[in-house]
C-alpha cells in the first residue's frame, strides 16, 4: 500500500522471520500486481519478541516455543526466507554479513522488483523494543514495569 500511495519513493518492510512467516502473502500480492516493495526480514530463527514477552512475564527459563527446532534433536534450524521469496515470484537474497547489508538494500530497490531480503542475525541479541503491544490480561499479577 505504501508503495501505491507514493509511487516515487522506495517501499520497505523491516520484520522479523516470525512475523514475515505469518504475513508472508503480501510478498505474492506485490509479485501479482508488480509492486517493487521491498523486505527486509531480520532473520533470529524464532519468535524473538515473543520470546522476550514471556522472559519478561514469567522469567527468562520460561520461554517455549518461540525458537525453530527441530522436535526430534532439539536442535535449531532456520528458515530459507530468501527462498520463501523466490517461490513466489520474488527476488530473494541471502545476507549472512552486516557489510552486506547496504548494498543488498540499495541493489533491491533499484532492481525494481518485489525482494525479500534474509538477514542473518544472532537470536540472542534483542532488538529494542519500540510502539506498545495490547495484549488481554494476565491472570495473575502484573509486572511492574516503573512507568
Amino acid at each position: 500500500g505504501a508503495k501505491l500511495a507514493a509511487p516515487g519513493s522506495p517501499a520497505l518492510t523491516v520484520c522479523g522471520d516470525g512475523c514475515f512467516l505469518m504475513h508472508a502473502n503480501a510478498v505474492a500480492t506485490a509479485v501479482e500486481h508488480d509492486v517493487p516493495a521491498v523486505w527486509v526480514v531480520w532473520n533470529n530463527s524464532g519468535y524473538g519478541s515473543i520470546r522476550g514477552q514471556q522472559a519478561t512475564f514469567f522469567g527468562a527459563d520460561r520461554e517455549i516455543a518461540t525458537r525453530f527446532r527441530r522436535a526430534s534433536t532439539g536442535e535449531l534450524y532456520s528458515t530459507d526466507i530468501s527462498a520463501i521469496g523466490r517461490a513466489m515470484g520474488a527476488e530473494g537474497a541471502r545476507i549472512d554479513s552486516p557489510d552486506e547489508i547496504a548494498d543488498a538494500i540499495e541493489a533491491a530497490i533499484k532492481s525494481e522488483r518485489p525482494t525479500v531480503l534474509d538477514i542473518r542475525v544472532d537470536a540472542s541479541v534483542a532488538a529494542p523494543g519500540t510502539g506498545s503491544w495490547d495484549l488481554p490480561p494476565l491472570p495473575g499479577p502484573v509486572p511492574d514495569y516503573g512507568w
